[in-house]
Parts: C-alpha cells; structure tokens; sequence
C-alpha cells in the first residue's frame, strides 16, 4: 500500500499507517464528539466530550490493530513470514505468506475475529465494573461503544465471503474438502461479489435517503467488490499456471535459421505455421553450425514490408549474450513477474542445467497468462501453449 509510514516494530511485525487513517480518527471522534456522547451522555462538559472522543478514537484504532496483530502471531507460529500490518481507512491489512495447508490457512483467518471478540467482550466487562465504581456515565458509553465495535467487527468479519476472514475460513474448509486451494479461493471470491455488492446497493439507497452512514457502506462495499474480483482473477491465473515448468512449456529443439536469411522469407516461411509458431524463439546460425543470437518470427512481422527484403534474421535476432538462460524445472509462477518485455528470449536447459532443451519466450505464455474475467473465467484458459 503506498503512502504508508512506519510506526513501530512489535515482536519483529512492522507496524504501519496509511495516510487515510487520520481522516479516520478524526471522523470517529466527530461523531463520538457531536453525536453519541451528548445524547448518552448529556451532563458531561465540553472539555470531558473532546477527551472521551480522542481517547475512544485511540481505542478505536487500537482494536483494528490487535484484530491485525492476531493475525500475525497465529501466522507466526505456524511458521508463515509476516511481512508488516498497515492500518488505513477501511480497517487494516497484515501481509503473510501463502498457508501451506488449509489447517493453517483456517486458523490464521479465524485469529483476528477471535480477538475483536474477546477484546469486545472484555470492554463490555470493563464497561460494567467502572459503572458500578466510578458511575461515571461518559466512562460507561465510551467503554461500551468500544466493546460493542470489537464485537461487530469481529462478527462482520466472520461472514464467509472474500476479503473477510469468513471468506479465507469459507476458501480453508473448501480446500480442506477438495484438495483445490485455488478453486476454494474463487468460491469464496464469488461469495464476496454477493456481498459486496448487496452492500453497495444497500450504502447506495441510504445515501438517496440522505443518510450519512450510507457513504461508509457504499466505501465498504466498493472494497469488498474490488478486492473479490482481484482474488478470483489472482486464484484463477494460479490455478490455470499450477505448477507448470519452463520445461514443459518450452519449444523443444527449434529449428535454427541461418543468419543470411531476409526478413521477407522468414514472414513468409511461418506463414504456413500456426500463428503461436511465430511467437517462439529460434536460433540463428553462422555457416549452418554456431549459433550466435536467437529470433522471433514475430517482430519480423512489425517491419514495413518495403523494408523486409533488405534486412536480414541477424539485423532483429537478440544476440546470444543477451538470452537468459534457465532451468527446465523452474516453475513458470516463480519467474513469470520478472519478464520484462514480450520479445524477451529465454533458454531452456535440462535439469543439470548443461544441456539446452528449448527455447521460451514471454509471447509464447501469453494465452497462458491471460486475464481472467471477474468471475474467473479466460477464453483463452483452455488453449494449449505451443511447443514441440
């Protein structure tokens, strides 16, 4: 998340607050401020008012990060790395490494709700002691505003739809069930479109009431929205890439294409072949024998037809110092979000990493990779890459 200053460090976990929670903070105390405390508490001076609201916005914000902080010290224990926890206008968000087993998944999911819950029922308790010794009613409201907040939230949360907690417990149990992890994301992504639309559409009648807390809704339900869509898309390009090797979707043993060879007859040449052929990698030989760069057919094809005769497979070949090489059993999601450019040449070797095996270029994965829509679905899912 941008704009995010760091706040602390508590047991190794980076503490962070985007730039919105101010308007947050300051929006809580307001209503606190003009809204609750002087109906609930109306004999308290304006002095105690603003004191009770910034404290129980404090509050507030500290609750959000212990719903947080669950989160990663469940995840800690089951040896997931915690990479920070950022608090920002809707909530917060703790960044941890993929579960690797749906037990860990549910648990690390069911934290958070557990301790807005347990914190919620904890301000209710406290919320009754000082009313029996202080019997001050602006301690009480405050106290039980905040215990009722943690309760909602942590109930809230439980709702199984993604990117709530109930979503990832909802995705646990399915993956548990099937043995599909993504595929239980996408289901539970599909719960938060419900969801996350019902609320927009909810937010959104409110607002046409001109009831203020309609804009939070809408905001929430926007999020939700969002946020499902981007775990369908993200859980569906997994599942279809799984654990597929560069081996496996490499070109095996190309053809090599004589350095002398225009640039007319090379379009020409793989115009015969299916249109994917063109977008593989080639190497271009001096003398019939070294090969000294590698082509793709395709950027031939992006040359003025005026200019094709003239210029030959070495005038566009990438030159040998400038292929990558990589490893047959390297799996594809493990590198595909280093690729910098489509005309990108990669060669394959074998396992021993000594012998070459193919040739692969980012082209060549691109019906592979293609965007899911946002209930998960690609026209171009079921389309085998080429190879050879």
């Amino acid at each position: 998340m941008n704009d995010t200053f760091k706040v602390a460090r508590l047991n190794g976990v980076l503490i962070g607050a985007h730039w919105s929670v101010l308007p947050l903070a300051v929006l809580v105390a307001l209503l606190l401020n003009f809204g609750l405390l002087p109906v609930y508490a109306p004999d308290t001076g304006q002095f105690g008012l603003v004191t009770a609201s910034i404290i129980t916005a404090i509050g507030f914000l500290l609750s959000i990060l212990a719903h947080e902080l669950g989160h990663a010290y469940i995840a800690i224990n089951h040896g997931l790395g915690v990479h920070g926890v950022t608090l920002w206008i809707l909530g917060g968000a703790t960044r941890i490494d993929p579960p690797t087993t749906p037990r860990s998944d549910f648990r690390v999911a069911a934290a958070g709700p557990a301790v807005s819950i347990l914190t919620g029922l904890f301000f209710a308790g406290l919320a009754v002691i000082m009313d029996t010794v202080v019997g001050i009613q602006v301690v009480f409201v405050t106290i039980w505003w905040l215990a009722l907040v943690n309760i909602s939230l942590g109930l809230f949360n439980l709702f199984p739809a993604s990117p709530l907690d109930g979503g990832r417990l909802l995705a646990a149990y399915l993956w548990n069930q099937s043995g599909d992890r993504h595929h239980a994301r996408i289901i539970a992504g599909r719960s938060g479109l419900i969801f996350g639309g019902a609320l927009t559409l909810f937010g959104g009648f409110q607002l046409l009431s001109f009831r203020p807390n309609g804009f939070m809704m809408t905001a929430v339900g926007v999020f939700v929205l969002r946020s499902a869509v981007e775990e369908i898309r993200t859980a569906a390009l997994a599942r279809r890439i799984g654990t597929k090797t560069l081996g496996q979707l490499a070109l095996r043993h190309p053809q090599s294409i004589p350095e002398s060879v225009s640039l007319h007859r090379l379009v020409q040449e793989f115009s015969r072949y299916p249109t994917a052929a063109a977008d593989c990698a080639y190497p271009v030989s001096r003398w019939g024998y070294d090969t000294i760069g590698y082509v793709i057919p395709h950027k031939a094809q992006r040359i003025a037809d005026s200019q094709r005769a003239t210029m030959l497979v070495a005038d566009i070949m990438t030159p040998l110092a400038e292929v990558e090489v990589v490893n047959a059993n390297t799996q594809l999601a493990d590198v595909v979000d280093d690729w910098r450019r489509n005309d990108e040449v990669f060669v394959v070797h074998d396992s021993t990493g000594e012998q070459p095996i193919g040739t692969l270029t980012p082209r060549q994965t691109a019906p592979l990779l293609a965007r899911p829509d946002f209930l998960g679905r690609a026209p171009n899912a079921d389309e085998e890459v080429s190879r050879s």
